[in-house]
C-alpha cells in the first residue's frame, strides 16, 4: 500500500505561536506605557490644579485684606466727615456768638452820646474811641471827656460780651495802647503800655464820675481785661490819630472751646486765681 502521510495541523499551529506571543507582549507593553503616561499626565494636571487652588486662596486672602482696608478707609472717611461737619458747625456757632456781640456794640455806638465818636471794627473785633480818647504828645493821662465816654460805654461792652449766645465764647478784652513815631522805641513801648494801663485805672477808679462803673462791673473788668502795649507798630495816618487806645475783643478758638467742653482735645492748663483787691493805680 502506498504510504500516506497525513497533514499535520499541529505543526502549523506551533509555527504561529511565536507571533501571537510577541503581539500580546507588545500590547501589554503599550498598555503599561499608556498607564504610565496617563499617570504622569494625571499627576501633572493634579499638581497644576493644586497650584491654581493655592493661588486662588492667596488671591482670596488678598481680596479680603483689600476689602478690610477699604472698609476701614470708609469708616475713617465717615468719621473724618463727621468731625469736619462738627467743626464747621462749631465754627458757625462761634461766628454767630461774635456776630451777637458785634451787633449789640453797633447798636450801642449808634446811640447818643456815642454816635459819631465810637467805631466798631471787624476782623478782629475792635472798639475804637476815635478822637474822644486821644493823648497829648508824650503823655498817658486821659482827658476828662475821654474818661467820661470810656466809662459811659463800658457797660455797653460788658452787656454785649455777657449776652446769651456769646458769653460761652468770649475770652477777654485786650486794651491796646499806641503812640506816634516820636521818641525811641523803648520810650514809646513804655508809653503805649502806660496808656493802656491808664484806661484800666480809669475804669477801676474808686471814685468814678457821672458814668462810673458799679462795683460788679469793675469786678468784671478786673476779670476779663488785659493790658497790652504796641509802641508805634500800628501808626495811623497822622501822629494825633496814632496816640490812641483800642479795645480788642478776643474769643475762644474752636480748639480751646472743644477742649473746655470735654472733647478729646487737651485743654489748656490755667490755674484759677483767688479774688484779690483792686488796689490803687500806680501811674503818676
Amino acid at each position: 500500500m502506498i504510504g500516506f502521510r497525513p497533514y499535520r495541523l499541529k505543526a502549523k499551529d506551533e509555527g504561529e505561536k511565536p507571533f501571537w506571543i510577541s503581539y500580546s507582549d507588545l500590547m501589554t507593553t503599550l498598555m503599561v506605557l499608556f498607564l504610565v503616561v496617563m499617570s504622569v499626565t494625571i499627576l501633572t494636571i493634579t499638581q497644576e490644579l493644586l497650584e491654581k487652588q493655592d493661588r486662588l486662596i492667596e488671591q482670596q486672602k488678598e481680596l479680603e485684606q483689600t476689602n478690610a482696608r477699604l472698609i476701614n478707609q470708609q469708616l475713617e472717611l465717615a468719621q473724618a466727615k463727621i468731625m469736619m461737619d462738627s467743626l464747621k458747625k462749631t465754627r458757625d456757632i462761634r461766628q454767630q456768638a461774635i456776630n451777637v456781640v458785634t451787633e449789640k456794640l453797633d447798636e450801642s455806638a449808634a446811640k447818643d452820646p456815642f454816635k459819631g465818636k465810637i467805631r466798631v471794627l471787624r476782623d478782629p473785633l475792635v472798639v475804637d474811641f476815635g478822637e474822644a480818647v486821644r493823648f497829648a504828645r508824650g503823655d498817658f493821662h486821659l482827658s476828662h471827656d475821654g474818661a467820661a465816654i470810656l466809662q459811659a460805654f463800658m457797660p455797653e461792652i460788658l452787656t454785649a460780651i455777657d449776652a446769651k449766645g456769646s458769653e460761652d465764647w468770649f475770652n477777654r478784652v485786650v486794651v491796646e495802647g499806641f503812640t506816634d513815631s516820636d521818641g525811641s522805641y523803648l520810650f514809646n513801648l513804655d508809653l503805649s503800655l502806660k496808656r493802656a494801663q491808664s484806661v484800666v485805672c480809669t475804669l477801676l477808679a474808686p471814685a468814678p464820675g457821672e458814668f462810673g462803673l458799679s462795683r460788679e462791673q469793675q469786678k468784671r473788668v478786673q476779670d476779663v481785661f488785659m493790658v497790652g502795649g504796641f509802641s508805634f507798630n500800628s501808626a495811623r495816618s497822622s501822629k494825633e490819630a496814632s496816640r490812641r487806645v483800642e479795645l480788642r475783643l478776643d474769643f475762644q478758638t474752636v480748639e480751646d472751646h472743644l477742649a473746655k467742653h470735654g472733647h478729646d482735645l487737651p485743654a489748656p492748663s490755667v490755674e484759677g486765681l483767688s479774688p484779690i483787691e483792686i488796689g490803687k493805680c500806680r501811674l503818676s
